[in-house]
């Protein structure tokens, strides 16, 4: 079957001196689709040449074709310079789109600086339907070169399969891929983060690393991947055997752990080399990390290219994605320590992300990675309704009513009206499955992918998001209910989206105590002598003379307060009330010191203050909740809070069109004693339980015990 496509090539020439572009065009027809037999083989289309390019401005030039439609593969775009001369500025942008129908579903983008011996290669992974393709090229800076010859090839089909079982299986030393990659990410991020070359000589050690990938994918030897990463970080070993470090005076090294040095599958040469280099550190500007006195801040910030924006990397991209994040916890998440063997936890990702060959794997792989660390402040990732549309693998609809988890049992909290009218679904029946699959099992699939340990934070933000209201595209629901009156049944209905989505109004959505405090801008007198305060909703216009006549106060944290309530009256004076422990520019060490309340603070010492507690109280709340507790009269009153205190840090994530936004808590935060807060959370002195009440009824239970408290 012939079929012959046109390529049409711009050139846009944007210059303030002599360009000169000869141009010879090899396939004068373009390229040419054939029919493809085999499910791994490469379908080569016709290489296109650009001879004698001689210029010191711009260029740009497009090439567009369109083939038989395919929607799993790969698409690869390789360029050779010939006899290349270029600036230390040059640079060219490679741009691939992949269209159906002319609407855009695969967008690459990526910039390459230019060198003397520059040739490259883009692997794009391919998970939906295509039926053309544009690459655009675009050069800066002075380029000279005899010829650009570019060729793109297309692979369809589960491409990824062989690969993957080819880095699955052992190789003939006996040493598996894992282990081998394992061991090339740990030594990587130790000499990212320890050795100064890297930085000095701006090596670009993300594609250090792809290339070492690709040549223990070929078979390479460990030890040979430990020398090239050696050579390739420019580390002096005469500066390391002269060097004499005195910066880990009055750090501490909470985060250390090197004993995975002493199990590399290399040399005693080359483990003696690299705990040379840990022991005689001289910071450096590293380019990877900004530390908190380099750029004027309480935490470090972190320095990375996400190098495109397309939602599915190829698989090198990809372990580069779990690498670094891997390496930036190892050495600068102070509360790694609480992570059990977090190395290990690296084996059992690399095949994750290996086999994470569709957008929707590798969206699933970094929400399992997110939740590898427990962190509170990033339960996940990216919204609830996108994580759930990758647990459920396709999009998801909302149902006519909200379900909560109480104890181990799912409950109706609220429902449209005129769908109860029709099914006889209220507020409270037990929703036992929805379509065959029980309430349990739906719960159990979207909590495994809730960055918390404890069981409650997973209930509290499933239930605050209302995942449990949404379910798989379907025509159709069928709930098992079971009633007040313990009889269960079948309620079946057709989906009418339009007609949910408009006319579901929640209703009963908040307690009395914070519809008044959204209506009283924050505060309101429950009593004459009991004052409610809610630093959420308080405007700037709030007297704080309130503070000091009031006997009583009530101080509602359960919400994420403004820092416009000023406490320096209900606080001691200069008295310590948190520990804070900060990374610094020896990696994996931590500086410490205390934060006091305000030295001039005068408060009263017979006022009693009530604050009130729970799942939700997080970050500033849990931080206003401990310098409020230094008063000796200070009541707290709840449930433990969400144990993520500090600053938040971000993670760039390569590919940024999966939506996933990496974060963590960047400081340590604990009591003036030491004892911990994170994941923990800030524990009551008097709790009050969560219920059926509280989750159904919407009663404030914690406000009303408060209230008991000061009768």
């Amino acid at each position: 079957m012939k079929n012959i496509r046109y390529i049409y090539l711009l050139l846009l020439l944007i210059y303030t001196g002599t360009v000169t572009l000869c141009q010879e065009i090899r396939s004068t027809s373009g390229w040419v689709c054939k029919e493809i037999n085999s499910k791994y083989s490469p379908v080569a289309y016709d290489v296109l040449t650009l001879k004698n390019i001689d210029t010191d401005a711009s260029m740009s030039f497009k090439e567009e074709s369109k083939f038989k439609d395919f929607e799993r593969g790969q698409i690869e775009v390789k360029g050779d310079f010939k006899n290349l001369h270029v600036d230390s500025s040059s640079q060219i942008k490679i741009i691939a789109i992949g269209l159906y129908n002319k609407v855009a579903k695969i967008y690459y983008n990526k910039s390459i600086t230019l060198n003397e011996n520059t040739s490259f290669e883009l692997l794009i992974p391919v998970d939906s339907k295509l039926d053309s393709l544009a690459v655009h090229f675009l050069s800066k800076g002075k380029i000279n070169c005899e010829s650009i010859q570019l060729k793109t090839s297309i692979t369809e089909g589960e491409f990824i399969q062989g690969w993957k079982e080819k880095f699955l299986r052992n190789d003939r030393g006996g040493s598996s891929i894992i282990s081998k990659l394992t061991d090339l990410s740990l030594t990587w991020g130790l000499l990212k983060y320890y050795c100064a070359g890297i930085s000095k000589y701006n090596v670009d050690w993300d594609q250090i690393l792809i290339d070492r990938i690709k040549h223990i994918e070929s078979g390479e030897d460990i030890n040979m991947s430990f020398n090239q990463l050696i050579k390739e970080s420019k580390m002096n070993l005469s500066n390391i055997e002269n060097a004499e470090t005195t910066v880990l005076k009055d750090l501490d090294g909470v985060n250390i752990d090197h004993n995975w040095i002493d199990k590399l599958a290399v040399d005693k040469e080359k483990k003696n080399t690299l705990l040379k280099m840990l022991n005689r550190y001289v910071p450096f500007e590293n380019k990877y990390i900004k530390t908190p006195k380099e750029y004027n801040n309480i935490t470090i910030k972190l320095v990375e290219d996400p190098i495109h924006s397309n939602s599915l990397p190829n698989v090198y991209e990809r372990l580069l994605t779990l690498f670094r994040f891997h390496n930036v916890i190892k050495y600068y998440a102070p509360y790694k320590y609480t992570l059990k063997d977090w190395d290990k936890k690296l084996t059992e990702l690399i095949p994750i992300f290996i086999g994470a060959n569709t957008s929707n794997d590798y969206g699933l792989a970094l929400l399992r990675l997110n939740a590898s660390i427990s962190d509170g402040h990033s339960p996940l990732p990216i919204s609830p309704i996108q994580a759930l549309f990758y647990i459920n693998k396709q999009p998801v609809q909302p149902l006519p009513v909200h379900i909560v988890k109480h104890q181990n049992s799912f409950y109706v909290s609220n429902v449209d009206s005129l769908f109860s009218l029709r099914t006889n679904i209220t507020v409270g029946d037990e929703i036992i499955q929805i379509n065959g699959l029980s309430m349990k099992d739906r719960y159990e699939k979207i909590a495994y992918y809730i960055a918390d340990e404890r069981r409650e934070m997973k209930d509290y933000f499933i239930n605050n998001n209302k995942m449990l209201d949404f379910i798989a595209i379907s025509d159709s629901v069928i709930f098992q209910v079971k009633n007040k009156n313990n009889s269960t049944e079948n309620k079946a209905f057709i989906y009418e989206k339009e007609y949910y989505k408009s006319s579901f109004k929640v209703t009963n959505s908040e307690t009395q105590t914070i519809k008044l405090a959204r209506q009283n801008s924050g505060f309101f007198h429950v009593k004459k002598d009991i004052l409610y305060i809610n630093p959420t909703y308080l405007k700037d216009s709030f007297d704080a003379e309130l503070l000091k006549s009031s006997s009583k106060l009530v101080i509602d944290l359960r919400e994420y307060p403004k820092m416009n309530l000023d406490i320096s009256n209900l606080v001691p004076p200069n008295v310590p009330f948190s520990l804070l422990q900060r990374s610094t520019q020896v990696p994996g060490y931590l500086e410490s010191f205390f934060m006091h309340t305000p030295v001039d603070a005068v408060y009263d010492k017979g006022k009693k203050i009530i604050v009130l507690i729970s799942e939700s109280s997080i970050s500033n709340a849990e931080f206003m909740s401990l310098q409020l507790k230094t008063n000796k009269n200070t009541i707290l009153v709840g449930r433990n809070t969400a144990g993520a205190n500090g600053n938040v840090l971000q993670i760039p994530v390569v590919g940024g069109g999966s939506g996933v936004n990496f974060r963590y808590s960047s400081i340590r935060v604990l009591f003036p004693s030491k004892k911990e807060t994170q994941i923990i959370g800030i524990e009551p002195d008097i709790f009050v339980e969560n219920s059926m009440d509280e989750l159904i009824e919407k009663k404030d239970l914690i406000f009303e015990k408060a209230i008991e408290l000061l009768k």
